[in-house]
């Protein structure tokens, strides 16, 4: 496979999460064999492994095409605490897919960890190519979620079995969906006028809404909990009255930069958020709502990481496995991620470069989770798709067209 992204990693950890305020693990060189009868089990094991891992001096990971611009510098810490070579790649869920199960059909096995999105991560569960992430975890500082996380009750599941992939992040939703809009053709009143989801169907907004492909799987946790807080009935009104226009799948930057013209006037279910993003830092008149509307924001699992079932490089791929849920990797995980709203599960680490409005969000107490991988949430998810995949084809809606 070639990837799109090569991160030439090397130096010292002090280097890497100085900035975070992080405390390094135990130690990232293997015992003497004196010292070796002292120490634990559990230290000796991770010594053990942090040496084997240095030895392979290689992790490749697999991402979606969001997470190329936005997730990097993450796996750039990992990769600078250990002396390790971490090389990065992604692209979209269909294309990635093929060309690993290709490589595979041949017994070529590049990829160690896949950190992709919804689709491309349910993808690689289905087609049986990852492997239970439980039994990889070792450390008690990422096992023990009763402590030191904010969602306390255990790991997060990403994936209906509840083995193969966990999200290493939460989303400290502002609404349960992503809304953005076009400030010089969106009025501030009109912005101020909507209270709710269901005030999008209102005739005023005909012709001015952009989607992404929600048919084919875009924003798939966007419309999964919208399906489940406004019904399949708002759906239909908005796809059938509304005469929003639709993207094709991950064409992210038609998408934004449609927005940023005025082209479309309100943005939801996005193929992605870093090309809007980028567009607001550019100063273009691009805004986010950070208004709750009624309907809420329920706190969600984010970033969904699973190890392949024939890593190219298992030990790095399991000592990856394990930092990701320890404090230095949720740590650097504050200090680097290019996401709004997206932050560490640990509550004991620093905010890093996270913004007050999420960082304050999750202190609330009771924390308010969706969970992912609940039966409730995965049958709206099919029941959803299925519907609007049926509709599309009833109004022969082409994405993109």
């Amino acid at each position: 496979m070639r990837f799109n992204r090569s991160i030439a990693i090397s130096g010292a950890l002090a280097i890497v999460l100085a900035a975070c305020g992080a405390t390094p693990p135990a130690a990232t060189t293997a015992p003497t064999a004196a010292a070796s009868a002292t120490l634990d089990p559990i230290t000796k094991q991770w010594n053990d492994l942090v040496a084997a891992a240095k030895a392979e001096g290689a992790l490749s990971v697999l991402g979606g095409p969001e997470g190329s611009q936005q997730d990097g510098a993450w796996y750039d810490a990992f990769g600078k605490q250990f002396g390790i070579k971490v090389t990065f790649g992604g692209g979209n869920a269909a294309d990635v897919k093929t060309r690993v199960l290709a490589e595979r059909a041949q017994g070529v096995y590049t990829v160690d960890i896949s950190g992709q999105g919804g689709t491309g991560t349910q993808g690689f569960v289905d087609a049986k190519i990852v492997q239970p992430l439980a039994p990889l975890i070792f450390m008690p500082e990422a096992n023990d979620r009763s402590k030191g996380f904010y969602y306390d009750k255990g790991p997060i599941w990403s994936d209906a079995d509840r083995q193969f992939c966990q999200y290493v992040a939460l989303e400290a939703n502002v609404n349960i969906g992503e809304f953005y809009y076009n400030s010089q053709k969106v009025s501030q009143a009109e912005i101020d006028s909507l209270k709710s989801w269901k005030d999008l169907l209102d005739p005023k907004w005909k012709g001015r809404i952009v989607i992404g492909d929600v048919a084919t799987g875009e924003a798939a946790t966007d419309r999964t909990r919208l399906w489940m807080a406004v019904g399949q009935s708002w759906f239909d009104t908005l796809i059938r009255t509304q005469a929003p226009k639709i993207v094709a799948y991950g064409d992210e930057r038609t998408y934004a930069d449609g927005v940023a013209r005025g082209d479309f006037q309100v943005a939801i279910f996005p193929p992605g958020t870093a090309s809007l993003q980028a567009a607001m830092t550019a100063k273009l008149p691009v805004a986010r709502l950070e208004r709750t509307l009624t309907e809420g924001a329920p706190h969600t699992g984010a970033q969904r990481m699973c190890v392949m079932d024939h890593p190219q490089h298992p030990n790095a791929a399991k000592l990856f496995a394990n930092w990701m849920l320890m404090k230095d990797g949720q740590a650097a995980l504050n200090q680097f991620t290019q996401r709004p709203d997206r932050l560490a599960l640990r509550s004991d680490v620093p905010q890093g470069i996270i913004k007050d409005a999420p960082f304050q969000r999750v202190q609330h107490k009771p924390l308010i989770f969706d969970d992912a991988s609940a039966p409730e949430f995965i049958k709206a998810r099919a029941d959803s798709q299925t519907f609007l995949k049926n509709l599309f084809a009833e109004l022969k809606i082409v994405p993109g067209k």
